[in-house]
């Protein structure tokens, strides 16, 4: 049976998994399509192993895939609007001279 508790450690998986493609130079842009289809492979693969039906583990991993990009471009946002509204936020960049 999948609970909770194996969802919130698959989305932490395709995050990780997602951040270590980042580090070795896949282009963010790729990130929510790579993310959907780890997605789409881990809980079909929990289904395979588990008591769930084929067509509910693909939903399933549809969502994993989404909410795994939208927590970590969501929880960057927060960051970058906390670190803004301390007053850390990053220097403007310099226009260039003409």
């Amino acid at each position: 049976m999948i609970t909770t508790i194996t969802y919130a450690v698959l989305l932490a998986i395709i995050i990780g998994l997602i951040q270590c493609l980042k580090g070795f130079g896949m282009d963010s842009k790729w990130s929510p399509v790579v993310a959907i289809f780890l997605g789409l492979i881990l809980q079909v693969g929990t289904v395979l192993y588990g008591e769930t039906e084929l067509f509910l583990g693909i939903i399933n991993g549809l969502a994993l895939g989404l909410a795994a990009v939208g927590l970590f471009s969501g929880t960057r946002s927060v960051a970058e609007l906390v670190s803004g509204a301390r007053g850390n936020a990053a220097p403007e960049a310099k226009q260039p001279v003409q």
